[in-house]
């Protein structure tokens, strides 16, 4: 009884859906299927691996989504892309558990690519308490110029 199928990841896996579910809970979806230029046949999603697209299409039929800080980053892109603002705040909440910690420049990295302002605000509070080990964790180096550039502004 599925009406679209979607081939999702570096795998191309088949994945199943009903469009009256995904674009009842996603604008992008119901701009997709019910736009003036409606999707036709399967539809690719290379940039989201499987095992968050189902993750994805569970919190679309039950509501129920787990978000850890295993799958954070691809559930928080995946958010993101297809505007569904109570996962993003989801992943917003376990991302400040990071934010008080030796990662916190990775979650004021995160913090400022998906416009997560209290994240960035926390995570720029616990560098400015802790600078030498945030700037000395793996993260640190990987930060944008952006970033580099809220921290030296901060009040230090």
């Amino acid at each position: 009884m599925c009406d679209v199928t979607f081939r999702v990841g570096h795998d191309r896996t088949l994945i199943n859906a009903h469009k009256f579910m995904l674009s009842s809970r996603s604008a992008v979806f119901h701009t997709m299927f019910e736009g003036s230029l409606p999707e036709k046949g399967e539809i690719t999603i290379p940039d989201i691996d499987d095992n968050t697209f189902r993750d994805i299409l569970k919190y679309f039929y039950s509501d129920d989504i787990t978000i850890t800080n295993n799958n954070v980053k691809e559930m928080l892109y995946a958010a993101d892309k297809y505007m569904l603002a109570a996962v993003k705040r989801k992943c917003e909440t376990v991302l400040k558990q990071t934010a008080q910690s030796e990662h916190a420049t990775k979650a004021l990295q995160t913090g400022y690519q998906y416009h997560l302002l209290e994240l960035q605000t926390e995570s720029l509070d616990y560098i400015e308490m802790n600078t030498n080990a945030c700037l000395l964790s793996e993260h640190a180096v990987s930060l944008s110029k952006d970033c580099l550039e809220l921290i030296l502004k901060s009040d230090f």
